[in-house]
């Protein structure tokens, strides 16, 4: 793609530690998910340095601003 990425998609009805395992192994440095998805994926984050956003649809209230990076 012109802005030099790759998308990956990630079957919704994988569980946390497999959706970790595709995280860290692609390198991935964004997630596009929804609301509802990232809820169940709390722990799929940790440990995974080159995840620098995460961004979620269909959130019934704004989320806070830290919520838009994973934790660290």
């Amino acid at each position: 793609s012109m802005a030099g990425g790759v998308f990956v998609n990630i079957n919704s009805m994988l569980k946390e530690r497999q959706v970790r395992h595709i995280l860290s192994d692609s390198g991935a440095v964004a997630l596009i998910t929804s609301y509802p998805r990232l809820r169940g994926l709390a722990g799929a984050f940790d440990g995974l340095p080159a995840l620098r956003a995460i961004y979620a649809s269909g959130s019934p209230l704004p989320l806070p601003e830290d919520a838009s990076r994973p934790p660290t």
